[in-house]
């Protein structure tokens, strides 16, 4: 999806709270990562959190779309405690869906897995 990036110096109130959520996407214009092949990366991570950034600052029905979908599909399988917005926790496990897909028996219990490990760092 081609998304022009915000204008993070001139950020609201909103779009504040939303960047404090992220973990690698701290508002920049361009990825401090190296991106590389590894869809475990930083820099993979810090694109799906600028994707939801910018979605949930333009497009807030879209992201309650994700919302909804997530909370349909992984109930209460991810932790709501981890501070992480259901939306965005959508977005990266569909990615990692692309990147590594795996049977439908696994699926849940490898993405929470995954997800812990990969994303919040958790061992």
């Amino acid at each position: 999806m081609g998304l022009n990036p915000i204008e993070v110096t001139i950020m609201n109130d909103k779009q504040k709270e939303l960047l404090q959520q992220c973990r690698f996407y701290k508002g920049e214009e361009h990825c401090p990562y190296k991106l590389d092949e590894n869809p475990l990366s930083e820099a993979w991570f810090w694109n799906y959190e600028r994707e939801w950034f910018v979605m949930s600052a333009l497009y807030p029905a879209v992201v309650a779309t994700y919302e909804m979908n997530f909370h349909n599909e992984f109930g209460d399988t991810f932790s709501n405690g981890d501070g992480v917005p259901e939306s965005l926790k959508y977005i990266i496990i569909h990615y990692f869906r692309k990147k590594l897909p795996m049977d439908a028996e696994m699926e849940q219990e490898n993405y929470l897995k995954w997800y812990k490990k990969y994303y919040l760092k958790e061992e």
